[in-house]
């Protein structure tokens, strides 16, 4: 994963309010943070397209390592569109 997308991610998640809130901005009466949250999480994923196919051409390692970076995306995409 790209240091770019990881930043962009791990930004987009302490937005969306899934870090700890000593640290983020989580608002829960402030809808906007969840929008730029799941915008930037979009974003990365446009910007990395990650898949499970690109898994598979890596080696056993990397495929393994590559399928845990796609299950934590989905995940924090998951995460944002319920907030």
């Amino acid at each position: 994963m790209k240091i770019t997308t990881l930043i962009i991610v791990l930004f987009s998640c302490w937005l969306s309010g899934c870090a700890n809130t000593t640290f983020g901005p989580r608002v829960e009466s402030n809808n906007a943070w969840h929008a730029v949250a799941y915008l930037g999480v979009a974003i990365a994923i446009e910007q990395q397209r990650v898949t499970t196919n690109n898994c598979a051409t890596k080696d056993k390692d990397s495929r393994q390592a590559c399928e845990q970076q796609v299950a934590a995306i989905k995940n924090s995409i998951a995460k944002a569109k319920t907030r």
